[in-house]
């Protein structure tokens, strides 16, 4: 019986598989490969563009606030009240404006937006890189 079933089965032709089969197959598990790391760096950015833009707002006020309390302002407002008192000592002017800069604030308001500005640089650009792999399928 089973020399049967070996006599049919050698005579039935089997179907080749394409020759470019195996390759098709690969770029595809490597293009969702690629589309997946995408994926995770797409969440990841939404949301550290979630936590900068919202810690944005409170460092802003904060920076403000600096402003205000170390004097800035009315140092800053001299230029406008009185000129030629400014330009006669201008140099003690510039290091008194220098003094009473909130620069800490300012530091970390600028560290905070820069990296704002990165996370939506990236999430652009990883937005672009899943059109363009769905597109290439």
């Amino acid at each position: 019986m089973t020399q049967n079933f070996d006599k049919i089965l050698s005579k039935i032709n089997q179907p080749e598989p394409r020759a470019c089969l195996f390759e098709l197959i690969w770029l595809a598990i490597q293009k969702q490969k690629q589309l997946a790391v995408i994926k995770r760096r797409l969440v990841l950015s939404i949301i550290l563009s979630a936590i900068t833009g919202i810690g944005f707002v409170p460092l802003a006020k904060l920076t403000r606030t600096g402003f205000s309390t170390s004097g800035f302002w009315q140092f800053f407002s001299l230029i406008f009240s009185d000129f030629s008192a400014v330009i006669y000592s201008w140099q003690n002017y510039l290091i008194s404006l220098l003094e009473t800069l909130p620069v800490t604030n300012l530091i970390l308001l600028l560290a905070v937006f820069l990296i704002f500005l990165e996370m939506l640089k990236f999430l652009v650009k990883n937005i672009k890189n899943i059109n363009f792999l769905r597109l290439s399928s």
